[in-house]
């Protein structure tokens, strides 16, 4: 009888496949009373590894994604998730750029002037103003966001004017009226600071930048009816300073590029989103992996967070503690990969 074909090796497993498949938990319903083992129990953890799971029906699910913070704060016994966007903003991590930009937009808002802010993808730039922007006193000043960059001027009107409490009239010299009349009554009746920030800035059309500076002024420029604020990548201020648009670049009160981490500053980051995730077993990342961490993401603080997840996932699929420097380089190979 001819011998049995030998059977193919099995592909390996990324640390996500792990996860998304849910097998490195023990099935809920063979271990009803079992209290969830901690990262300082390896044997632990390792049945967990070998115990039978159900598999998620569709691993890009929500459920999916909140079954995957849930095996991560089980493993390393994290509180909340870190590296996530959803940290209260009086919690989120000020480097020395982020420190300077609000100091620079504290200026702008006692100067009533226009600002610039740009800055590499990833930066911080949003976060920095979510930050800045939550310590604002309500009562002093009305924030009114845009970051659609398909609205067109007529669509701009239109939603700060909603957002103003207004109904929108038909014509843009009327809209205009009305907006300049609504910052007029905020300022001077109710005393409250408009502030216009117009994030994604670079991706706008440049025609509308001049349209929506004019809504400001007064009295021959010598005062201002609020704050506007342009938010963008590095190129936006390169096409602020082409001869078309010379004027408007030569008005602007401040303007500031966020510059990203250095290396200390990365491994501040790091640990002060550790510390939030109230993680107690000691070091986590061990310093070569800190070191390969800065060196792949150039201290851009989206990247460092998109490989430090990875790198958690890694670790708990291959059952370990520490995060070594190659534990980095096999994370870095799976975002590679795609």
């Amino acid at each position: 009888m001819d011998a049995p074909s030998a059977r193919p090796p099995s592909p390996s497993r990324t640390a996500s496949d792990i996860f998304k498949s849910n097998a490195w938990l023990p099935n809920p319903h063979q271990l009803p009373n079992q209290p969830l083992p901690s990262i300082t129990s390896p044997c632990c953890a390792r049945n967990m590894m070998n115990s039978s799971a159900r598999p998620l029906a569709n691993s890009s699910s929500p459920n999916s994604t909140n079954r995957t913070t849930d095996m991560l704060q089980q493993y390393f016994g994290f509180t909340r998730l870190p590296f996530t966007k959803d940290i209260p903003s009086d919690q989120l991590f000020l480097a020395n750029g982020q420190s300077e930009l609000c100091a620079r937009l504290d200026y702008l808002l006692k100067d009533r002037g226009l600002g610039l802010v740009t800055g590499e993808t990833g930066s911080g730039k949003s976060t920095t103003l979510r930050r800045f922007t939550a310590q604002l006193d309500p009562n002093r000043h009305f924030v009114l966001y845009l970051a659609n960059p398909f609205l067109g001027l007529s669509g701009i009107y239109r939603d700060l004017l909603t957002t103003l409490g207004h109904e929108t009239p038909f014509g843009k010299p009327k809209a205009v009226a009305r907006i300049r009349s609504a910052f007029h009554e905020l300022l001077h009746t109710k005393h409250r600071l408009p502030v216009v920030i117009l994030d994604e800035a670079h991706l706008f059309p440049t025609t509308v930048f001049e349209p929506l500076r004019l809504l400001f002024s007064t009295e021959m420029d010598s005062q201002s009816l609020g704050v506007l604020l342009l938010v963008g990548q590095p190129e936006l201020r390169r096409t602020l300073r082409l001869t078309p648009y010379e004027a408007f670049y030569q008005r602007l009160t401040t303007h500031y590029h966020l510059p990203p981490l250095d290396l200390a500053q990365t491994i501040a980051y790091i640990r002060h989103h550790i510390q939030l995730a109230e993680y107690q077993a000691g070091p986590l990342f061990a310093d070569d992996a800190l070191a390969r961490i800065y060196e792949n993401t150039k201290g851009v603080p989206r990247l460092i967070n998109r490989l430090c997840t990875t790198a958690l996932l890694v670790t708990a699929a291959d059952n370990r503690q520490i995060i070594e420097e190659s534990t980095i380089r096999k994370a870095i190979s799976e975002l590679d990969q795609g």
